[in-house]
């Protein structure tokens, strides 16, 4: 059992949200973990707030991260140094003074893995780049039954130890002793407003400075490679679609918040409806992508990104850059009527970020043959100033043919009856109704003397409109 006396702390997470730390303090309690992270890819939205308020209110700081988070990363994830460098960089913008405790939390990943070396990995690597040596949480009922015990240098790293019992534990092998003990996560702590974990320093851990940033280490860290620019994360877990007219706005947001921006729902697709890129009628009004790529340059290119669009991209194309993972793309397809961001390639198969899974037989994966039953595909990139983009050049089309700029962008029925009066089309890229919604597949073009031509794509046949 513990004492009166004993050094106590909360640790919290974003189910407690916005902490009062005064009051947490005032309570008696001394220090306070926060969650910081999640895999590579989740960043806990009270952490800058929490992380400021504990230091305002004199608590000693500590912050976390949760290894692999699987809802977007499942084991092995993008591996224990990409979730390090991840963690790291997440605290750093904020900054890290003096006594500042850091930790692993591993308690999720299949039986038989080897998660013991994966954590060693992630403690080895975070240890090599702020100076000193974070803690690993986790239980004795996770860590005995993956083989922690056969690892004897994870003992250099201070054990956080979760059991829920009425006396302190015997420390999970190969710690000889646990630094903190978690005792409960039902506590009642004021200035938090849902239950929270309590932890005790235990007699065998001696100071909490032992924990920390020590006094006088000047934290000098190294430049990544990957922080020469924005770093683009391929595997960032996909986002579902809330609307049938939102599949460009969704797939946008998707390569934005893998790109490390993060804007909200509610902003993208209202500035985007705004902007007159897409309606909530029929969805995106042009099937080039073109106003998709202008409106990322628009809001974005001040922070250095830009959107390119390409009215016409094979499924070589899509699946050679998608390999890469160099940059985040969309991509919308004239019979399938929906926008998506491309997640990767594997297997042969593009791999989907928002895919409404079963409309028009589509699941999470788009082989080349559904690729060209639904094209042709228009892609969008977002890139940014601090790489070079190398884009596929489209085959090379003789003089010979005024409708070479618009085919892959304009239907070739729209084209065909264009091409019968003499005319081309007055847009580089057609109106495609509906994109995201469900009647009739229509696709409308003006052409250059004012007929807007009109073709049905169900029913194979067309009409068109003289100038009024």
């Amino acid at each position: 059992m513990t004492t009166d006396m004993a050094v106590r702390g909360v640790d919290v997470s974003s189910h407690q949200g916005y902490v009062n730390w005064t009051e947490v303090a005032a309570s008696g309690i001394t220090f306070g973990f926060t969650k910081c992270t999640g895999g590579a890819w989740y960043r806990n939205d009270t952490f800058a707030a929490n992380w400021d308020g504990m230091r305002a209110a004199g608590l000693v700081r500590g912050a976390y991260a949760y290894a692999f988070e699987s809802t977007g990363q499942p084991y092995p994830g993008p591996g224990p140094e990409a979730e390090a460098d991840f963690f790291l960089e997440s605290i750093l913008a904020l900054g890290l003074a003096e006594g500042d405790m850091l930790a692993l939390d591993i308690e999720e990943g299949p039986d038989g893995a080897d998660l013991a070396d994966w954590a060693l990995r992630w403690l080895v690597r975070v240890e090599q780049r702020v100076g000193f040596r974070p803690l690993l949480y986790s239980g004795a009922w996770f860590t005995d039954a993956r083989g922690f015990g056969r690892v004897p240098a994870l003992a250099a790293y201070p054990l956080w130890q979760a059991a829920y019992s009425e006396s302190q534990p015997s420390p999970a092998a190969p710690w000889p002793m646990i630094a903190f003990w978690q005792q409960t996560d039902k506590a009642s702590v004021p200035g938090i407003a849902m239950p929270c974990d309590l932890n005790v320093l235990t007699e065998q851990a001696g100071s909490l400075a032992l924990y920390g940033k020590p006094s006088g280490l000047e934290t000098v860290v190294p430049p990544l490679v990957v922080a020469q620019g924005p770093h683009y994360d391929a595997t960032y877990h996909a986002i579902a679609q809330n609307d049938d007219w939102s599949c460009a706005p969704t797939s946008t947001r998707w390569a934005l918040w893998a790109y490390g921006r993060q804007p909200s729902e509610a902003w993208l697709e209202s500035s985007m409806l705004n902007a007159g890129v897409v309606t909530t009628e029929y969805g995106l009004s042009d099937a080039s992508g073109a106003q998709l790529a202008r409106w990322i340059t628009s809001e974005y290119g001040e922070f250095g990104y830009h959107g390119e669009n390409d009215p016409s991209a094979t499924f070589d194309e899509v699946a050679q850059e998608a390999a890469q993972g160099r940059h985040p793309l969309c991509m919308g397809g004239r019979a399938w009527y929906h926008w998506t961001g491309v997640r990767g390639f594997a297997d042969g198969v593009i791999l989907l970020a928002n895919p409404a899974p079963g409309w028009k037989g589509i699941s999470q994966t788009m082989t080349r043959q559904q690729f060209e039953y639904l094209g042709p595909f228009s892609m969008v990139r977002l890139a940014h100033e601090s790489e070079s983009i190398v884009v596929p050049q489209p085959p090379q089309t003789g003089p010979s043919d005024p409708l070479a700029p618009y085919r892959g962008g304009i239907g070739s029925g729209i084209l065909s009856a264009m091409e019968a009066d003499g005319v081309v089309p007055a847009q580089r890229a057609s109106t495609w109704l509906p994109l995201g919604a469900r009647p009739s597949d229509v696709e409308t073009c003006y052409a250059s003397d004012g007929t807007l031509y009109t073709y049905l794509l169900t029913e194979g046949r067309g009409f068109k409109t003289p100038p009024s």
